[in-house]
């Protein structure tokens, strides 16, 4: 019996040392790499998206999965409502985040979350929250966020 344990425990440490030098490597080479080419891409998607409102944009980059949550006509009505309470965009500043590399039992999974602050017409304390997923080597939106109290308190 004693034996079986020992034997048991040799291959649960090989398995562990084969998992680590595969995914160590990758983690080093791969995650500053991820890091600027995910914020690369919000750095273009965020002006794209709320310079000018474009519910069209937003569905072109949209990953397909979050839009089986939501029609065409919720994400055209969420942007006029954007619109009318934000008004014009007038630039976002201090976008910080980063890339997430996940090993799941579906696979490995990357994506990334960044956050900057806004300045628009009509509220000059927005945030703006956006979740990416890259499927293949393509960056698309997995979740877009818009808050402001100056917008809140004015809408109600």
């Amino acid at each position: 019996m004693k034996n079986f344990f020992t034997f048991l425990g040799v291959i649960v440490f090989v398995c562990i040392v084969v998992v680590l030098v595969r995914i160590v490597p990758f983690m080093i080479t791969q995650k500053p790499k991820l890091d600027a080419e995910s914020k690369t891409y919000v750095e273009q998607i965020i002006p794209l998206i709320v310079g000018s409102w474009s519910s069209q944009a937003f569905l072109d980059s949209a990953d397909p999965a979050m839009l089986e949550k939501m029609s065409v006509d919720d994400v055209k009505a969420l942007f006029k409502k954007y619109s009318e309470s934000f008004g014009k965009y007038k630039e976002y500043k201090n976008l910080n985040g980063k890339a997430l590399i996940e090993f799941t039992p579906h696979g490995k999974v990357i994506s990334a979350s960044y956050i900057a602050e806004a300045i628009f017409e009509k509220a000059d304390d927005a945030k703006i929250r956006i979740h990416i997923i890259k499927h293949d080597k393509k960056w698309q939106i997995d979740g877009f966020y818009l808050t402001s109290k100056q917008a809140l308190l004015r809408n109600g």
